[in-house]
């Protein structure tokens, strides 16, 4: 049985360590579905969220850098219900996203997918459609697909900066999966080596 405890205190030290690998992180946008979206299944004026998901190898919010290379995926959903994703990288990049001492969003990057061709391969809930493009620079079109018939265009948040999703105020990160406090991780890690050492005289 003596042998049971420091297998467990290290088995807890493992996770703790484990606990500190790096973690996707999620940068959101809200905006309105404006008049340059008259396609069906859209509605203008409906709310949107779009989702980038980038991993920069870290675990934290805190004063981090993403460039075009840490790209993970984007997707976007309607308040109607209408979804748009692509797993396809930025092939146009100036610039990354970037979070301050608070971990609120500091910085973001001019990027873009499918630029001039719109072909990269996209997923919707409008069925049949297969290739599309996506922007983050500026502009009102930021998402497109083609169903055979149309393309899909979404504009950008109705607000006062004509520069919409290139404000980094209008953007938020958060961890994409939970993920213990750094802090929290070391304390726990230091407790546990701690209980093994204490455990390790008692056996001599």
């Amino acid at each position: 049985m003596k042998s049971i405890f420091p297998t467990s205190i290290l088995l807890a030290c493992a996770f703790c360590a484990s606990s500190l690998q790096a973690v996707p992180v999620s940068f959101q946008y809200n905006g309105i579905v404006g008049p340059g979206s008259n396609y069906s299944p859209l509605s203008i004026g409906e709310s949107f969220t779009w989702d980038l998901i980038l991993d920069n190898g870290n675990a934290s919010l805190t004063n981090q850098t993403w460039t075009d290379t840490d790209f993970v995926s984007l997707s976007l959903e309607t308040a109607g219900g209408f979804t748009w994703f692509s797993s396809t990288a930025p092939n146009f990049a100036i610039g990354d996203f970037q979070t301050g001492a608070a971990g609120e969003v500091t910085s973001v990057g001019n990027w873009s997918a499918g630029r001039s061709f719109f072909n990269i391969p996209v997923e919707t809930s409008d069925l049949g459609a297969s290739l599309g493009a996506w922007f983050i620079n500026g502009f009102d079109g930021i998402v497109y697909y083609n169903n055979g018939t149309t393309n899909l265009i979404l504009d950008g948040a109705v607000d006062s900066d004509t520069n919409d999703n290139q404000n980094p105020k209008l953007w938020r990160a958060s961890f994409a999966s939970s993920v213990p406090d750094s802090g929290s991780a070391l304390l726990l890690l230091a407790l546990g080596l701690g209980a093994l050492g204490v455990i390790r005289r008692k056996l001599r």
